[in-house]
């Protein structure tokens, strides 16, 4: 009888600390996005969340002894976390692509000479109409990816631009014209598409990355202060780059933006824009890949001229990151 009274105290304890947790974590996305509060989210979105299963699954003998509370208990906060923590999608909609659909790719090529062979094939196979890079190598030859074939190539920095139509430029912005120190590569870049109907605002964008704040305590330096740090320059970068999408009536937004969906920073500057992958996704839609885990940080963002009709995450090009695509439909001609 003392062992059962022990596993069934155990059992709530679990239970108890699985739907807290779950609770906790599922309004990450509505917290402040402030310095004091970076430390918690960082630690949260950007280290893997394995965790989360792992609870669930401990707590799971409460069945045993409250099938009925604890089975709705781990079905609420259960869907809760998935939903808005790790950010699992679920469509079942299909639409046919028409003549106003156009097909993007976002790729983050990681500074590595990427499999040419296998991103060319990519890129036919799938009828990309677009297709933005970030850290593109500087010796990675765009004419041995799209060949012969009319494609409009557009480069300023490790930023690149492909399309099957006219490209115009028309700004870019420096990661050196708005922080000090020994910074480089650009920010974002802002390029006009010139489809047959209409000419479409896009931004290509690389934001700053979150490594130099959470390395530290990868290395055991609980040191608060080099994440906040990190932490301020992304806030200023993403609060830039915003801004000049908005002034510059951008409609396109692609890239790495190196942060969740459900990041607080995220919530607060990016979401007035549609996310293809929340519209259209199913899954987790992870697009970099480490040793330990996987994150959705690279994204399709756009506003009302458009609505997203798929997006899907493509195989391993030879990144850490995988390519994002998306069709586009777009709404309206005039």
């Amino acid at each position: 009888m003392d062992l059962y009274l022990c596993f069934r105290q155990l059992s709530l304890i679990f239970l108890v600390l699985y739907c807290s947790s779950a609770l906790f974590t599922s309004t990450i996305q509505f917290w402040p996005a402030t310095a004091q509060w970076a430390p918690i989210w960082y630690l949260l979105l950007f280290l893997p969340k394995w965790w989360a299963a792992a609870l669930c699954v401990i707590s799971t003998p409460a069945l045993y002894f409250w099938p009925k509370r604890a089975l709705l208990a781990l079905l609420l906060c259960g869907s809760s976390q998935w939903l808005l923590y790790t950010g699992w999608r679920v469509h079942f909609e299909r639409h046919e692509r028409d003549v106003d659909t156009l097909r993007i790719v976002t790729l983050n090529a990681g500074e590595r000479l990427i499999d040419l062979a296998q991103l060319s094939a990519f890129v036919n196979q799938n009828a990309v109409d677009l297709i933005a890079f970030q850290e593109l190598a500087q010796d990675a030859d765009l004419k041995q990816i799209f060949g012969q074939s009319e494609w409009f190539i557009l480069r300023r920095g490790k930023l690149a631009v492909a399309s099957r139509y006219p490209l115009g430029f028309e700004t870019a912005l420096r990661r050196s014209d708005i922080t000090e120190g020994e910074v480089y590569g650009l920010v974002y870049m802002i390029f006009d598409v010139k489809l047959p109907h209409r000419s479409i605002r896009c931004m290509n964008v690389h934001l700053e990355t979150p490594r130099s704040g959470l390395e530290p305590f990868l290395k055991r330096d609980f040191d608060l202060q080099k994440l906040r740090n990190n932490f301020r320059r992304r806030y200023h970068e993403a609060s830039i780059t915003a801004n000049h999408a908005r002034d510059l009536e951008v409609s396109i937004i692609l890239g790495d933006l190196n942060m969740p969906y459900e990041s607080p920073l995220y919530q607060l500057y990016f979401d007035e824009y549609v996310n293809a992958f929340t519209q259209a996704g199913n899954g987790l839609g992870a697009t970099k890949y480490t040793r330990w885990h996987s994150l959705r940080i690279d994204h399709v963002l756009h506003t009302s001229l458009c609505e997203s009709l798929r997006a899907s995450v493509g195989d391993d090009l030879g990144s850490d990151h995988r390519p994002f695509l998306v069709d586009l439909h777009f709404i309206d001609r005039h």
